[in-house]
């Protein structure tokens, strides 16, 4: 096995639409390139259009053709008047995969697993680097070293797998039981787990069977600013208006849009104000919210990555609206925060993630939804009429400096020496 070789396991590459903690994956794997010091590979489905093999940002992407009902879901993803179907989707997934929930595509990743083993008898890896997303990367690459003796795992926990909320319609003790499994098999078939340091109390307050070979990081999403493309969205952001943009996933239950735009609709200047939401989720809500708002909201589908970052650069504020389970780390606010703009977020629990990075950020907001109305009201009008800063990248990358690819890369460099 040669250490030089790295595979990565995501679910897709470089189509980025589908999850902003796949695109900090995509991040990593794109500096470890371009660092010059491995032959990177990815492994990941295959979607509609895609080559089975292509050579792309210096990766090589390897591409399986998922289960039928795992393309009939990335067929669905990404599309506002799609996102009821794709939750009754998953709602009915849950039920039918109960005997090895919490996997919910046990066809689709045992496809994977199946190409992995072929890559890697052939291209004989040093490093496999799983994501965990979802769960047929993680434990993909937790099979692939319980099958080969001397192969290096790295597990990358974007999101937590134990101290998430819990999964919602199926018995909260069975889950628990069933995603400590995953915990313990997971830290017995990795070489090193990568955690989010915004998930360090919990592990300090529950335990952690893998504290010997578990490391915190940040999240990758502190960018060099792109520059403009040419873009038919930039007619969303109104001339003469306080404009507001939001990108990401919504969800009424847990990253819920509705507190924020009630809140922005007692501001003083509430009928200049338009919101702008690139996303899939909530849309129903937003709609209904949107004929007693003051000012204007439009809910739009995600657009291409390099089209919303010039958006970005013209838009007035930029908007995060937390989840409720403190541990998620958003990593738009980092992508956010490389522009330089105004950040206003939200965040309903103690000790959310967002609030600690964003309180260190000299043009965030943050507003507690627990608070009186009229406090954060007050808030919200200081901040909309405050002359504010166009903070330079350079400042934001010294202040977040372990926020970026390179950090994973270092830890690269000290798995494969």
């Amino acid at each position: 096995m040669s250490v030089s070789k790295i595979l990565f396991l995501t679910a897709s590459y470089p189509d980025i639409r589908r999850s902003a903690t796949m695109l900090c994956t995509h991040r990593v794997m794109e500096c470890v390139a371009a660092s010059g010091q491995y032959e990177v590979h990815a492994l990941c489905m295959r979607f509609r259009g895609e080559q089975e093999y292509e050579y792309v940002n210096g990766v090589h992407v390897h591409r399986f053709r998922p289960s039928f009902w795992t393309r009939l879901r990335n067929e669905n993803g990404g599309r506002q008047e799609r996102a009821r179907l794709d939750r009754l989707m998953e709602l009915i997934q849950k039920f039918l995969t109960i005997p090895v929930f919490p996997l919910l595509r046990p066809l689709t990743a045992s496809r994977l697993l199946r190409r992995a083993v072929k890559l890697h008898k052939r291209e004989g890896f040093g490093i496999v680097v799983s994501e965990h997303h979802e769960l047929d990367t993680l434990l993909a690459g937790c099979r692939l070293k319980r099958r080969f003796d001397g192969l290096k795992h790295i597990a990358v926990l974007w999101d937590p797998v134990q101290g998430q909320i819990a999964t919602v319609h199926l018995p909260g003790r069975f889950t628990a039981r069933r995603i400590a499994r995953v915990e313990s098999f997971s830290s017995r078939y990795s070489t090193l787990l990568i955690s989010m340091e915004s998930i360090r109390d919990y592990f300090r307050d529950n335990g952690d069977i893998s504290a010997d070979h578990r490391r915190f990081l940040g999240i990758p999403g502190i960018i060099k600013p792109e520059p403009e493309v040419p873009t038919e969205h930039m007619d969303l952001l109104r001339e003469g208006c306080i404009n507001i943009v939001f990108s990401g996933w919504l969800s009424v239950s847990q990253r819920n849009p509705l507190p924020i735009i009630d809140l922005l609709n007692q501001c003083d200047n509430a009928e200049k104000i338009n919101i702008v939401f690139f996303s899939m989720g909530a849309d129903d809500g937003l709609r209904e919210a949107a004929k007693s708002f003051r000012g204007t909201i439009v809910c739009h589908d995600y657009i291409p990555l390099k089209e919303l970052h010039t958006i970005y650069r013209h838009a007035d504020y930029l908007l995060n609206v937390s989840h409720i389970n403190a541990n998620m780390v958003p990593s738009k606010i980092f992508e956010y925060m490389s522009y330089g703009k105004p950040v206003i977020s939200t965040y309903v629990t103690d000790g959310d993630s967002a609030q600690k990075f964003l309180s260190r950020y000299s043009e965030g907001l943050c507003i507690d939804l627990k608070a009186p109305a009229e406090a954060n009201v007050a808030s919200l009008n200081s901040f909309l009429s405050a002359a504010h800063r166009s903070v330079p990248f350079d400042e934001v990358q010294r202040l977040f400096a372990e926020n970026s690819p390179e950090a994973y890369l270092s830890v690269i460099n000290e798995m494969a020496s």
